[in-house]
């Protein structure tokens, strides 16, 4: 079987987030699709996204954990499936897996916000609030301000560095 070319570009410094880019670019760049092996079709991924969300906001963590797991070993290209993994590892108190899932969700998508909040929500409640400045800041460096819908996004970002600049001082 060929190896397939993607197209996946993303900065040096949202690399630097994560322990171990090369094994993260590897399982991006030489991951099969798993999910048309499968013969998956989207609507049927969404459907486990929306288990994992109810399983999740039914307080039982370990079954959003296995949806999620599930899900981004089908599609490790989309951000929302790590965020959902990391958000249910959070909420079980696995703070340094859920991170890691989290600064994945930004590998895939470093122009969303979205996994930089997580990343730097889940920094502050571990009480490292010297990483997650670091994780908004590299948010703030990596979107493009023309981005559509992006300021408030963006307003969330700068009162979070706000607060954790506030509570480093």
């Amino acid at each position: 079987m060929g190896t397939k070319e993607r197209k996946f570009v993303i900065s040096e410094e949202a690399l630097t987030l994560i322990e171990k880019p090369q094994e993260i670019m590897k399982l991006f760049m030489e991951t099969s699709d798993l999910q048309k092996e499968m013969n998956l079709c989207d609507e049927e991924l969404m459907s486990f996204f929306h288990r994992g969300v109810t399983a999740f906001d039914a307080g039982n963590y370990e079954g959003a954990v296995n949806m999620f797991t599930l899900l981004t070993a089908l599609r490790p290209l989309v951000p929302n499936f790590w965020i959902g993994l990391g958000s249910a590892l959070q909420a079980m108190s696995r703070f340094d897996e859920a991170l890691n899932a989290f600064k994945v969700a930004i590998i895939a998508s470093p122009h969303e916000l979205s996994g930089y909040i997580h990343a730097a929500r889940c920094g502050i409640e571990m009480h490292d609030f010297d990483h997650a400045l670091e994780i908004l800041d590299v948010g703030v460096a990596q979107v493009e301000s023309g981005t559509p819908g992006i300021e408030e996004s963006l307003r969330d970002v700068l009162a979070m560095q706000a607060y954790v600049k506030m509570t480093l001082n």
